[in-house]
């Protein structure tokens, strides 16, 4: 039967606790000796020939190393990360020392071993000593390797794992050892408070500690400085307890400031220069933009208010924190006060259909008119609004074409010129078409932007036969309907009547009241919510909202505000 022997050159070098007044540790021996265990760790070294290493030795040693390798993130100091090099290096002697030999001693020297370390080491909670209960642990392994090796009659197999086990029991017992205790967080509140302490002046005024609180503090400062400066006799519960107390004079001394605690007004002043800032470029006034009379004499007030804040030192941190959300309620009141406008904006496949209203037919008088703000210069982006069939004469579109105003129907269209205005420039422009009641053919139809009127190309001499066969359509062509807009479109005309160019020049800039002669049909598209329009007139031509345009406010580029 084989014996196992070795010679187990093992040092268990039990680490007292150990301070540094490094600021930094060094990691330097750790990273090397945690290397060379991973370069020792080589299982193919493992057999049960004379001079192999024992099987399952090198197991043990990849434990110590995952056990340890991750101190060094975690280690608090100096003392911490010795502990962990000199773990890695006991675990290497280990190893090395497991060599197979024929003979049955290396398992009685290692259970000699083994029982000093255990009778030379204390349990408790104190840096150097070990994990209450941990010896009992030990010393069952140390007698359970015994037995074996008692055995006269045991099997190299049964040798090999009692050894096995028992060196595994010596590094789980190693591993309990109290790491150094951590002075860190300690000697950090004391140098903060000390600061406090020495630049603080006692007095009556403001800005001033109460007379006799600066003692109290020192006070506190030497009790934590006493146990920072001892290490033995006391735990790390004790260091943090330390801490928790200095922490709760230093809070007490500072509450003691004369006209409440130190704040901070930066926050606060820096909104009050926003909001002052804000007020003075605002305007009163009716118009789009500007804000409702009297709503900048409110904001001035709140503006005040908080500069008293500012302006009162016994007034505390928490005066000071409310006083900046008042003021930016009172901001965003204010700026939520403006006045402006709801417009729809088109995506380029939403429309909206009236039900009730199919435009005007044959070749009646008829004026058109609409607010439109777009960037669009095709077929498929550009159609303002419609009625009628695709069939000879009988379609009727209003819409931009190459970027200038144009209507048209099967057979023709008018289209403004080389020299029109462009409409497709990204800006609000207020077209209009009218068709005089004297109108025989396409030709005469008239083309306003922005009240001028418009030089034109194109026309048909064919007479004008408009549909009523198709619901009035905004946004989108009636009879081709893969035709949309894309953009801005706002208070949308239609009358059975021609208009004059000067009327058209003083009406587009107001709201109309929905009652004028011959105004059939006026839609505002200023709802902001819902899928209807509202036809302003008695008419009562409500429209639905198709798709998924969105409702926009505006404070500037119509002329009107509601």
């Amino acid at each position: 039967m084989k014996k196992l022997f070795s010679f187990i050159l093992i040092g268990f070098i039990v680490l007292n606790a150990c301070d540094t007044d490094e600021d930094t540790i060094n990691y330097v021996l750790f990273d090397s000796t945690l290397q060379e265990a991973i370069n020792t760790a080589d299982v193919s070294r493992e057999g049960e020939s004379n001079g192999d290493i024992i099987i399952g030795a090198t197991d043990i040693l990849n434990q110590v190393i995952n056990q340890y390798a991750s101190y060094r993130e975690t280690a608090v100091n100096q003392g911490t990360i010795d502990i962990a090099t000199q773990r890695l290096r006991d675990a290497i002697n280990i190893y090395e020392s497991s060599i197979v030999i024929i003979d049955g001693t290396s398992l009685i020297e290692t259970i000699d071993l083994a029982q000093q370390t255990h009778n030379n080491a204390e349990e408790g909670e104190f840096p150097g000593q070990y994990t209450v209960g941990s010896k009992a642990i030990l010393q069952d392994a140390i007698d359970a390797a015994q037995t074996v090796a008692d055995d006269p009659e045991a099997i190299q197999s049964v040798i090999d794992a009692a050894l096995s086990d028992l060196l595994m029991a010596l590094n789980t017992f190693n591993a309990g050892e109290v790491p150094p205790l951590d002075f860190t967080a300690l000697e950090e509140a004391i140098n903060s408070a000390q600061e406090l302490h020495d630049n603080a002046e006692e007095g009556t005024e403001i800005g001033q500690y109460q007379v006799g609180s600066k003692a109290i503090l020192q006070a506190a400062i030497d009790d934590a400085d006493a146990i920072a400066n001892t290490s033995e006799g006391i735990t790390q519960t004790d260091v943090d307890e330390a801490l928790a107390t200095l922490t709760e004079a230093v809070n007490t001394f500072e509450g003691g400031i004369v006209g409440g605690p130190e704040r901070d007004t930066t926050e606060l002043e820096a909104k009050i220069t926003e909001a002052q800032t804000i007020h003075d470029a605002a305007v009163e006034g009716t118009a789009l933009g500007q804000y409702p009379p009297g709503s900048k004499s409110i904001l001035q007030t709140a503006i005040d208010d908080a500069q008293a804040v500012v302006d009162d030192l016994s007034l505390p941190q928490s005066d000071v924190d409310a006083a900046v959300v008042t003021l930016q309620t009172a901001l965003d009141v204010f700026l939520d006060s403006i006045n402006g406008v709801e417009v729809l904006s088109f995506g380029g496949s939403d429309y909206i259909e009236t039900p009730s209203f199919q435009g005007i037919g044959g070749g009646a008088a008829r004026t058109m008119e609409a607010w439109v703000n777009t960037s669009g210069n095709t077929n498929q982006t550009t159609l303002i609004m419609s009625w009628g069939i695709n069939s000879p004469q009988q379609k009727w579109d209003m819409r931009i074409n190459t970027g200038r105003l144009r209507i048209e129907f099967n057979g023709g269209g008018v289209n403004g010129n080389a020299a029109s205005t462009i409409v497709n420039d990204g800006e609000w422009h207020h077209v209009a078409v009218v068709v005089p009641s004297s109108a025989s053919s396409l030709n005469d139809a008239i083309l306003y932007v922005d009240g001028a009127v418009q030089t034109t190309t194109g026309g048909s001499a064919n007479p004008i036969n408009t549909s009523t066969d198709n619901n009035f359509n905004i946004g989108r062509s009636a009879s081709q309907t893969e035709r949309f807009f894309q953009g801005l479109i706002s208070d949308v005309r239609i009358w059975d009547i021609e208009r004059t160019q000067l009327e058209i020049i003083n009406n587009k800039d107001t709201r109309l009241s929905g009652n004028e002669p011959g105004l059939i049909g006026y839609w505002k598209l200023n709802e902001g919510t819902g899928s209807t329009v509202f036809d302003s007139t008695a008419s009562g031509f409500d429209g639905n909202i198709i798709g998924t345009p969105t409702w926009e406010t505006l404070t500037s580029g119509l002329p009107f505000d509601e």
